[in-house]
């Protein structure tokens, strides 16, 4: 038993600032005019904690297309929240986009693990590709906030198409261009196309695979 106090006290409260977390006990004696002391109080006790609650790790799993070096393409993507302790409530979670707004993820807890948190959002084309951050607040259940993340702090978005940088045609301007001749010229490129082996390409398909996408050429009259 450790006294608190050096001296009587004179009013009816006493603060004790705590040293470390854990369970602290506590009676009180109370003395007269003359310096009698009465018989210890009942006991009382209280929870000390100032260890903050934090985010040990952030899982996304995306019901969309994914890259190998882990871009996420537009579609639902599933949160999870792996807590360090119990919460008071379920923590508010958003990821930040770079260019402003966030977008917010309603989270409940898992009906199996109470440290366990889940939701999911819709990542639209309207969000710019780039880097999401993201953002927790956590309260426990003596009111400490948490706003740590361990694990997961960033997510990878791609949700724009490739833009044509250029287009070439050839032959240049100006182009001859007869309508019988050129009805004849294209029967005998079905023609040739069918004695071709199966690996032979044409200039237009090679240029497609060197840019790793297919394109649909467009001719405006």
């Amino acid at each position: 038993m450790t006294r608190l106090n050096s001296g009587l006290l004179t009013g009816l409260g006493h603060s004790h600032q705590t040293t470390e977390d854990g369970t602290y006990y506590y009676r009180v004696v109370a003395a007269n005019s003359l310096g009698s002391e009465s018989a210890p109080s009942v006991l009382r006790m209280a929870e000390a904690d100032r260890t903050l609650p934090r985010v040990e790790a952030v899982e996304y799993e995306s019901h969309g297309a994914v890259a190998t070096d882990g871009r996420h393409g537009p579609g639902r993507i599933d949160v999870r929240l792996r807590m360090s302790e119990q919460l008071r409530n379920a923590p508010f979670f958003s990821l930040d986009v770079p260019q402003g707004g966030s977008i917010p993820v309603r989270l409940s807890q898992a009906a199996n693990d109470s440290l366990d948190y889940q939701g999911s959002f819709d990542l639209s084309d309207a969000v710019p590709s780039g880097l999401l951050h993201a953002r927790v607040s956590a309260y426990d259940p003596v009111g400490n906030e948490g706003t740590e993340i361990v694990e997961g702090k960033t997510l990878r978005v791609d949700t724009q198409g490739p833009d044509v940088q250029s287009l070439s045609l050839l032959p240049g301007h100006p182009a001859e261009n007869f309508v019988a001749e050129a009805a004849s010229a294209w029967s005998r490129s079905r023609r040739t196309a069918t004695r071709r082996p199966a690996t032979a390409t044409t200039p237009w398909a090679n240029a497609s695979a060197r840019h790793c996408c297919q394109a649909h050429l467009l001719l405006l009259q």
